[in-house]
C-alpha cells in the first residue's frame, strides 16, 4: 500500500487510527492483515457527506488510476517482498 500512496508504513497506521478514532472506519484483523472499511453504523447525513466526497474523487484522474492499481494488488506478493 505504501508503494500506491507513498507514504511510509507508520504514517498509514497513524492516519488510519485518526479516521477510526473518528468512528469513520472499522477495521477486521486478516491474520498479519488489518481490513479498514467504512462504519457501516454511520448516522444518515454523515454517510451522505462521506458518499459526496466519494462522487467528488471518483471523478479525479489520479484517483481513478489509484483504484485501477489497488485491484491488482495481491496480498500474497506483498508478503515475497
Amino acid at each position: 500500500m505504501r508503494d500506491l500512496i507513498s507514504l511510509s508504513q507508520p504514517t498509514i497506521s497513524s492516519h488510519l487510527k485518526l479516521l477510526e478514532n473518528a468512528g469513520l472506519i472499522t477495521y477486521k484483523k486478516d491474520g498479519r492483515w488489518v481490513d479498514y472499511r467504512l462504519n457501516t453504523e454511520l448516522n444518515s447525513d454523515m454517510r451522505k457527506l462521506l458518499n459526496c466526497i466519494i462522487l467528488i474523487l471518483g471523478g479525479i484522474k489520479e484517483i481513478k488510476e489509484d483504484q485501477k492499481r489497488v485491484q491488482k494488488i495481491d496480498r500474497n506478493f506483498i508478503c515475497k517482498k
